[in-house]
């Protein structure tokens, strides 16, 4: 099946269907009243979910885990084993569920489901079916969320896939429709080789940029920019709301050349459609965020977590007498409110944007086709920086296009 029937088909589905399927898919994994299962994870995802099934009146058997340190132990009064322990007690009998989730750039639910399944256990699934059968609970999770939800933006999301500027962008468009409307994270795309907003082939960097970093945490991205000499930098604003990364970004900048720190502009504030005051779930993290911005609903929070109130500003105030050329949002689900924020500057200027579109389900159509909206030459790309997570949509001017005859080929493809 080539790429255009393959996404013909993914959306082909009715939403009765769908939400068939939603309702249903826990129970075929399950035998005949039976429901027990085993969490495969006993991290920070792991700890959530164990809250949320309590919650839902269902208590797992245990947790496998593959940190030797934690056997032995237990969570919350349930026993962590080592995978081969659990396997050997409970692979034949019991759903294992996979709660490890976005562990680095190399972390797969596959490889973790083909561990489980060469120990010999049974059933053992991602967290889609359970998240579906309890979405009260779970739901949203990052861009997890009930796949009809999907196929009731079918107009948009047929227009944003002719839209996208490459075939590298269209697969990784299907491949990322495909694990939202079925849970199947089997043919999530390998991660591109190059650093996050500096994708290869792409754009023109042969200018000194003006680089506005919404979403800063720690300096991560300043530090790449500066010291793998990715561009030029002309001058730098960097916005950052969480009280803790914005002490840990000002130390960061400290450790930066006198020449390039004379350049950095650092407000702590987060970046929305309009200036005020934002509720925020600080937590020191690089996941901090604005409260009710995509954080799961009923779950607890995450350790450490606690909600401030911070100053919140829109790009076309806080910048609104200069003239940005590379814009990045990685602002954990606000990225839409952000963009709305930053109309005339995008209308006006035209900049560069790299925007996370993995931070709600829909972000992956509704991204792209806000941007569009504010200025239709734009060229839009997607690339993913992690195996399942880290999924960037990057607007590109014509004129900061990097042509070569390869790409050329590759975008009439």
């Amino acid at each position: 099946m080539n790429l255009e029937d393959e996404f013909n088909a993914l959306l082909a589905e009715t939403l009765s269907h769908a939400m068939e399927r939603e309702r249903t898919a826990w129970q075929k994994l399950t035998a005949p009243g039976q429901e027990s299962l085993v969490l495969f994870g006993a991290g920070g995802l792991g700890r959530r979910i164990l809250v949320g099934l309590r919650q839902a009146g269902v208590e797992p058997r245990a947790f496998a885990d593959n940190n030797p340190a934690r056997w032995g132990t237990s969570e919350s009064g349930v026993p962590i084993l080592s995978p081969a322990e659990a396997a050997d007690r409970f692979g034949k009998t019991t759903v294992f569920v996979v709660t490890i989730w976005n562990a680095g750039p190399q972390h797969r639910t596959r490889d973790l489901s083909q561990q489980l399944v060469k120990l010999g256990c049974r059933s053992v699934t991602s967290v889609c079916p359970l998240f579906w059968k309890f979405p009260d609970i779970f739901l949203p999770h990052c861009y997890l969320d009930l796949p009809h939800k999907v196929l009731a933006d079918r107009r948009l999301i047929r227009c944003v896939f002719s839209r996208l500027a490459d075939r590298e962008s269209r697969e990784v468009f299907v491949s990322q429709l495909r694990c939202r409307l079925l849970g199947d994270f089997d043919t999530m795309p390998t991660p591109v080789p190059e650093a996050q907003y500096w994708p290869r082939g792409i754009i023109n960097f042969d200018r000194e940029e003006y680089f506005v970093d919404c979403g800063a945490f720690d300096g991560d991205t300043i530090r790449e920019l500066v010291r793998g000499r990715r561009c030029g930098v002309r001058k730098l604003s960097a916005f950052e709301p969480d009280p803790a990364n914005f002490k840990r970004l000002q130390e960061s900048v400290l450790t930066l050349p006198n020449e390039v720190r004379s350049r950095i502009d650092l407000c702590r504030a987060a970046v929305g459609s309009t200036s005020g005051k934002l509720r925020f779930n600080a937590d020191a993290s690089a996941s901090s965020a604005a409260a009710g911005s995509g954080t799961p609903i009923g779950i607890a929070a995450s350790d450490g977590e606690r909600s401030v109130e911070v100053q919140c500003v829109a790009l076309d105030d806080a910048l609104k007498d200069e003239q940005p050329t590379y814009i990045k949002m990685d602002v954990e689900g606000y990225e839409l409110a952000a963009l709305e924020g930053a109309r005339n500057i995008i209308a006006d200027h035209q900049p560069i944007l790299a925007v996370c579109a993995y931070h709600l389900q829909d972000h992956l159509w509704r991204i792209p086709s806000l941007i569009s909206s504010i200025w239709g030459q734009y060229r839009i790309y997607f690339r993913v920086h992690a195996s399942e997570g880290d999924l960037v949509c990057y607007a590109v001017p014509p004129p900061r296009l990097l042509y070569s005859a390869e790409s050329q080929q590759a975008e009439n493809r």
